[in-house]
């Protein structure tokens, strides 16, 4: 008996020793390498997908606890208590459901996190409903400080899952310009009196 090859399969199946992502290589097959592994290139991003991911889950796991969880060089507040209204401006704490709002602009600091060394490298999720058409990095932003709130780092953020029309929205950005300092703190606005609901933040660095 004769056994064919369907050499079609062969023609999408993408290279296992990779150096960079082509765009040949798109909805393609991927080979696994000598070790039976999908090759490093084609996991170019995966770091990055898992710290956001990590922070997300991090934010579910203190919500299940319903309070902020503190873990390594860093914490998730997913606001089940009116946790940094002291250090907040023009917020409405919504106690039944979890989060601040406002019709005017508003800002939220959080109370102050304390890291063991100096980070140069700040995390930030924030997760949130645009009720109002909004957009990203204008009408919400996020910075955040290594020194206490006196020097700030804008952080550029990016959409990435939507669960119960709350989305998670991620970004970094490098601190070590700031002066030295080991008091962690975030600050996120809304601007342009757009009303957008902020239920849970993620702060950690590195």
């Amino acid at each position: 008996m004769v056994q064919k090859i369907d050499i079609s399969m062969l023609e999408d199946l993408a290279p296992a020793t990779k150096n960079a992502i082509s765009v040949d290589d798109a909805n393609k097959l991927v080979q696994l390498d000598s070790d039976g592994k999908i090759a490093g290139a084609y996991l170019a991003d995966a770091d990055a997908l898992s710290k956001a991911e990590g922070r997300h889950l991090a934010l579910e796991i203190a919500d299940l606890k319903g309070a902020a969880l503190n873990y390594g060089n860093g914490q998730a507040d997913p606001f089940d208590s009116d946790t940094i209204g002291a250090t907040s401006t023009n917020e409405t704490y919504d106690a039944s459901n979890d989060y601040y709002h406002s019709s005017t602009n508003m800002t939220l600091i959080n109370a102050g996190l304390t890291a063991s060394t100096a980070p140069s490298k700040g995390l930030i999720s924030i997760q949130a409903e645009f009720v109002d058409s909004s957009t990203l990095n204008t009408d919400m932003t996020a910075e955040i400080s290594r020194d206490g709130g006196t020097t700030w780092t804008a952080v550029t953020l990016a959409a990435g899952a939507t669960n119960a029309n709350f989305t998670m929205y991620s970004g970094e950005a490098t601190i070590s310009a700031q002066p030295s300092g080991t008091s962690m703190k975030y600050r996120v606005k809304t601007l342009n009196n757009k009303n957008i609901r902020v239920s849970g933040v993620v702060l950690r660095w590195s």
